[in-house]
């Protein structure tokens, strides 16, 4: 019987665990929006189609430096980082579908599933 308390807290911790990464499933999200890298971002002033072409075509290039690679969404004007750089990598300077969930206190996406743009 003194094992009974441990049994049903570790019962109920697991419960909880288990309900917090359901929350997480549930909570994906459907992205679209062209991966590139926060320098060409920073570069460009991407308000005009025109110039999130350019930035698209500049985040394309290899470079020998770090890269870090954002989602960028030209409707909301809004980019986010991405959790798994070299995944993304592959679609740099890209329009993508992007499935995830956003970290709110980094607004970091987590990916679960990214593949080229398709209506």
């Amino acid at each position: 019987m003194k094992f009974l308390p441990f049994a049903m807290a570790a019962l109920i911790t697991l419960g909880i665990a288990v309900a917090g990464s359901a929350q997480k499933e549930e909570s994906a999200q459907t992205f679209t929006g062209y991966v590139m890298t926060k320098a060409c971002i920073s570069h460009k002033n991407v308000a005009t189609e025109n110039a999130v072409n350019e930035a698209a075509e500049c985040s394309k290039k290899p470079t020998q430096a770090r890269v870090d690679y954002v989602l960028y969404d030209p409707d909301a004007k809004m980019s986010y980082d991405l959790v798994d750089q070299k995944r993304t990598s592959t679609f740099a300077g890209e329009d993508v579908n992007l499935v995830g969930y956003v970290d709110v206190s980094s607004r970091a996406i987590h990916i679960s599933e990214i593949t080229p743009f398709s209506n």
